[in-house]
C-alpha cells in the first residue's frame, strides 16, 4: 500500500476537498487506482495528481467538467492543444 496515497493525502497535497475527488470519481474522471473492497477506501498512484492539475485547469477555463472525455485520446493520453484551443 506504500505506493498509493489515500484520499485525504492527496486532497491535503493538491488543495482540493475529499468531496470533490469523490465527485470526479462519481463522473468517472478521475477513478482511484485501488478501492479497498472492504472499507471503500480510495488510494491514488502519485501520476494522478496531474490529472487533477487538468481537471482544476478546465475549471480555470470555464469548462464544463462533462466535457473532459472531448479531450482525452483513445490511447489515454490528454489532448492539451485541443483543450487550450477551446479555452480561448
Amino acid at each position: 500500500m506504500s505506493k498509493y496515497l489515500s484520499i485525504g493525502q492527496v486532497a491535503q497535497i493538491k488543495g482540493v476537498h475529499v468531496k470533490s475527488l469523490r465527485y470526479y470519481d462519481k463522473i468517472g474522471i478521475l477513478k482511484p487506482a485501488y478501492t479497498d473492497p472492504n472499507t471503500g477506501y480510495r488510494y491514488y498512484e502519485r501520476q494522478q495528481l496531474l490529472y487533477i492539475d487538468l481537471i482544476q485547469f478546465l475549471v480555470d477555463l470555464d469548462i464544463p467538467l462533462k466535457n473532459w472525455f472531448l479531450y482525452c485520446n483513445e490511447d489515454g493520453t490528454f489532448n492539451l492543444k485541443k483543450l487550450l484551443a477551446d479555452g480561448r
